[in-house]
């Protein structure tokens, strides 16, 4: 299954999303279209849930997803409709949370034939793409600017505050390789914040 064209669709009728349910639904949408059957927070074992559980009926291939939706604010009107997005910041934690996703999905794949995952954040933030301004910050591991190589063990930097790293104290281990390439989703011209970009990490 070709990712980029499945978000290039989805993009036409869902330029931007509310939240993050929002974003799973119109994406499980997009995903029925092509005869898939999909299943949303599906338990996949005892420990482990997967926003979306994906298996093609013919094939018999089976593909699960984590979503992050990661905005800033926004104030306008698309297509007729108002859409008020929300300044959600914290993108240090925002950050974290990603690459635990896609530890959960390299685990989850690891232990499964015929499984294939994909880890998917869009975000009209430009923090999250544009390479940092400072290169000592106490998330630098966890950095997913365009052009970098994501692996190993990720962690905090000892200055990191309890604060920041509350619920997400623990080191990441990743066991492959990821290359750090965004795609642009969607644009409001009139909006200073208005490009939308994503990034799609395929784990198999």
């Amino acid at each position: 299954m070709n990712m980029y064209d499945v978000l290039s669709s989805l993009s036409i009728k869902s330029p931007v999303f509310r939240s993050q349910k929002e974003f799973q639904r119109l994406l499980i949408n997009e995903l029925k279209t092509r005869g898939l059957h999909c299943m949303p927070d599906k338990n996949i074992n005892k420990n482990t849930k997967v926003d979306i559980w994906v298996e093609d009926p013919k094939s018999g291939e089976i593909w699960i997803f984590e979503l992050r939706n990661k905005t800033k604010e926004i104030s306008t009107s698309l297509n007729g409709k108002q859409v008020e997005l929300k300044n959600h910041g914290a993108q240090d934690q925002g950050r974290y949370d990603f690459l635990k996703d896609i530890e959960k999905i390299e685990k989850a794949v690891s232990t499964r034939d015929n499984v294939t995952g994909f880890g998917i954040i869009i975000t009209n933030d430009p923090y999250y793409w544009e390479q940092p301004t400072k290169h000592d910050s106490v998330d630098r591991d966890f950095h997913i600017n365009e052009g970098r190589i994501v692996s190993g063990i990720l962690r905090w930097d000892p200055l990191a505050s309890q604060g920041t790293k509350k619920n997400r104290e623990e080191p990441i281990q990743l066991k492959q390789t990821h290359s750090v390439n965004w795609s642009n989703y969607s644009s409001i011209p009139s909006e200073k914040n208005g490009l939308f970009r994503y990034l799609l990490l395929q784990i198999s």
